[in-house]
């Protein structure tokens, strides 16, 4: 049998799996948003969470957003190409948390995303604040809702300015 009960943690529960005498033999986190079926899928039917898979982070973050700002489908598919992008880079998703998230932000911000229409070595300023604002993001929602990072590892870096063209109508000069 399980038993589960608040850890502080927003949205997280601690299962417990009880031995014949009631004593506890492990445990483990539980997010109850996931219903019985996903859980049973995730850990060959015990009923509790398991380390998430490969860009799990990134599709709860995904939902999250959907419900807390109402993005677009555009939106929804550029947070999954550019914090895949970044996870890749990290070395998957088990890599978050154990502090080397600046440093790989840091090449990661400027380097061009690969699979793209055109091949590029360099990438704009307005390019570099997307990423930069899509990442922050994403820290921020780890550190608030899951408590894996304890603070932003772009604090400090800023936005670029970019350059904006202006358009004129009317007559030539």
């Amino acid at each position: 049998p399980e038993q589960g009960h608040r850890t502080g943690r927003p949205g997280l529960l601690l299962a417990h799996h009880l031995g014949p005498d009631l004593e506890i033999l492990d445990e483990q986190r539980v997010d109850p948003c996931l219903d019985v079926a996903q859980h049973a899928r995730r850990d060959g039917g015990r009923g509790v969470e398991v380390e998430p898979e490969p860009k799990e982070y990134i599709e709860e973050f995904i939902r999250f957003r959907k419900i807390t700002k109402n993005i677009t489908p555009n939106t929804e598919r550029e947070y999954r190409r550019y914090l895949s992008s970044f996870i890749d880079e990290l070395g998957g998703e088990e890599e978050i948390g154990k502090g080397r998230e600046r440093k790989v932000a840091l090449g990661w911000l400027e380097k061009p995303l690969e699979g793209g229409l055109h091949e590029v070595k360099t990438i704009s300023n307005g390019t570099f604040n997307r990423k930069r604002a899509y990442l922050r993001a994403f820290f921020r929602w780890l550190k608030e809702e899951h408590e894996i990072i304890a603070e932003d590892p772009l604090k400090g870096i800023p936005k670029r300015k970019e350059e904006h063209r202006r358009i004129t109508f009317g007559k030539d000069s």
